[in-house]
């Protein structure tokens, strides 16, 4: 935010306070309960200069929130991602189960049973 004044020495004086603001300085030789022209564009100088700070660190705030709430998000969505991955091998590890579970039947009958088995499950099929 830039202002004009009508002199040149005014319009320094506004500038070297917004510089000695940003550089955390303070010039003594301006005195803000003064009428002088040059003094008081000094300190508009500093006061827009803070207002600009202000400004600068809002939206640095809103910024860092916004970053924050698009991790949380991506976070949220691989949590998501892992639970489906975790179902889909718990299902699988289910199916070995029951796999193993056949087969620990079918290993205790004999061979000739074995075979009655299979031409049982072949006709019903």
């Amino acid at each position: 935010m830039g202002r004009t004044y009508f002199s040149h020495r005014e319009d320094e004086a506004y500038h070297k306070g917004r510089q000695d603001k940003r550089r955390h300085k303070h010039n003594y030789e301006h005195n803000r309960y003064s009428d002088d022209d040059e003094d008081l564009a000094y300190f508009q100088g500093i006061d827009d200069e803070t207002r600009d700070e202000r400004k600068r660190e809002e939206e640095r705030l809103l910024e860092e929130e916004q970053e924050r709430l698009e991790r949380e998000r991506l976070d949220k969505i691989e949590y998501e991602e892992y639970l489906k991955e975790q179902d889909y091998y718990d299902d699988q590890m289910e199916n070995v189960e029951l796999i193993n579970e056949e087969i620990n039947e079918l290993s205790h009958l004999s061979e000739e049973d074995l075979f009655r088995q299979i031409e049982e499950d072949e006709r019903n099929e």
